[in-house]
């Protein structure tokens, strides 16, 4: 979460993900939590901008724009393995999960936990105490 390349941008039928992961220690990614994806045209959930890409759908209404297959390995076609894309308590339209890729994790309960843990992964480096104080309007 402190890579500031990571982010999120809707175009041309893509949710990219920035999430920039070049190795396993790389301990980042990004979790989308309590969401609503919907919007016209279709939208894959994301591709792989890294070898090791880690991205996390959690509680997220999906419309039908998104694909069937969701995913894409993007430019790490045959090394999917080291890709996490998951998807977990997700309904909606959009969250058939039935064509999804064969590549998309199932991901066990230590490492929901971990990735949903605001303290633990969220919150690495206190990026959230640092942003600016929203100022009360009288």
């Amino acid at each position: 979460m402190q890579d500031k390349s990571n982010s999120i941008i809707r175009r041309r039928g893509w949710l990219y993900h920035r999430s920039a992961r070049d190795s396993t220690a790389d301990n980042s990614g990004l979790v989308f939590k309590h969401g609503l994806i919907f919007g016209t045209g279709s939208a894959y959930l994301g591709r792989a901008y890294r070898p090791y890409a880690r991205v996390l759908f959690h509680n997220t209404k999906m419309s039908d724009v998104i694909v069937p297959q969701g995913w894409s390995a993007w430019d790490y076609v045959g090394k999917e393995n080291a890709i996490v894309s998951a998807e977990v308590d997700y309904k909606g339209p959009g969250a058939d999960k039935s064509k999804r890729v064969p590549w998309e994790k199932n991901l066990s309960t230590k490492d929901l936990r971990h990735l949903l843990n605001l303290n633990t992964f969220i919150n690495q480096g206190g990026w959230i105490q640092k942003q600016p104080k929203l100022k009360t309007v009288p």
